[in-house]
């Protein structure tokens, strides 16, 4: 036998790991009894697996190391009865034992591994959630010191030709000198196009700057504070606004 051309085969390597058949174990042990060099790289293999075991910390449970060293002990009075050296077999034993052990707790860290995971997918969810919720109590709690303050002048701009249905109130506060833009209807502008809002200030417009809609309940878009309006009104301009309204875009408008 070329011992090193069969050391290198891998047969050594699928038998410390239960992946030759019956006729192939048996050739292993027979072939380890009889020769040195694979006993001692059995036992290489059984040392080095044993050293990635000791990493797990702990030893397979009770029931699972008695059978296993059972098996062990049954195995080398047989080969001791038929006068082989039973030390190669000893040491597959516990490669055995040692594999077991690693087998059973890589099953209890994927577990566990599972579990952990499962969990912080549902901590994920519920914090986000609870973000959710939060949010929303925030814009309800900003919506309400708004609105329901008793300095707050609700303006309600309504559609003209060009958009009928529009809809939009300014929440104008000369008091706190604040100003909200809370958009009830509006369709998305064409492409290239932004919607800009101004102030009627002694009959002239000033610019309060274009804005993008900003779909659902309570939401206010804060504006820049005019002093003394008397009507606010939208126009439909050119992406970037416009420095002066173009009046057959008018879209909304809303007089004090």
């Amino acid at each position: 036998m070329n011992i090193k051309e069969y050391i290198s085969s891998g047969i050594l390597e699928l038998y410390v790991l239960g992946q030759t058949s019956a006729q192939e174990s048996q050739e292993v042990e027979k072939n380890a009894g009889q020769y040195p060099e694979i006993a001692d790289e059995l036992e290489a293999l059984q040392i080095a697996l044993l050293s990635f075991n000791q990493t797990v910390a702990k030893a397979p449970p009770p029931h699972l190391e008695q059978k296993i060293l059972d098996s062990i002990k049954g195995r080398s009075s047989g080969q001791t009865a038929h006068g082989n050296n039973s030390s190669p077999y000893l040491w597959i034993g516990l490669l055995a034992l040692a594999l077991a052990g690693m087998g059973y707790f890589y099953q209890q860290n994927q577990r566990s591994t599972a579990a952990l995971a499962s969990l912080q997918s549902d901590f994920a969810k519920l914090k986000k959630d609870c973000e959710a919720v939060q949010n929303h109590f925030a814009k309800q709690n900003k919506y309400i010191a708004v609105v329901g303050d008793t300095g707050d002048r609700a303006v309600a701009m309504e559609g003209q030709e060009t958009v009928p249905g529009a809809f939009g109130v300014v929440h104008w506060n000369p008091k706190k000198r604040q100003a909200f833009l809370e958009i009830k209807n509006l369709p998305d502008p064409p492409p290239g196009k932004q919607y800009q809002l101004w102030a009627i200030v002694d009959g002239q417009p000033t610019d309060m700057g274009v804005f993008d809609i900003e779909r659902g309940e309570m939401v206010l878009q804060e504006l820049p504070f005019i002093a003394a309006p008397q009507a606010f009104a939208v126009t439909l301009e050119k992406a970037g606004g416009s420095a002066v309204p173009t009046l057959d875009q008018m879209v909304m408008i809303g007089n004090i």
